[in-house]
């Protein structure tokens, strides 16, 4: 993944036990995907997660007001 300037994507660096990093190895395979493509999929899934249940809440306050 190549870093650009405005909403590009940059690299991040891991460290996972080797007992993990093999799993993942495989996990990743029977997706058709790579480790960085199957933990930005995670991220992007967590993140979205994320800021639904913050949306959600605040309509909840709004509508106790």
């Amino acid at each position: 993944m190549a870093t650009s300037p405005k909403g590009g994507k940059q690299n991040v660096t891991i460290s996972l036990s080797r007992q993990v990093l093999k799993k993942a190895k495989i996990l990743a395979a029977r997706r058709e995907t790579s480790i960085s493509g199957l933990l930005a999929q995670q991220i992007e899934f967590l993140v979205g997660d994320e800021e639904a249940y913050d949306r959600a809440e605040q309509q909840a306050r709004a509508l106790l007001l």
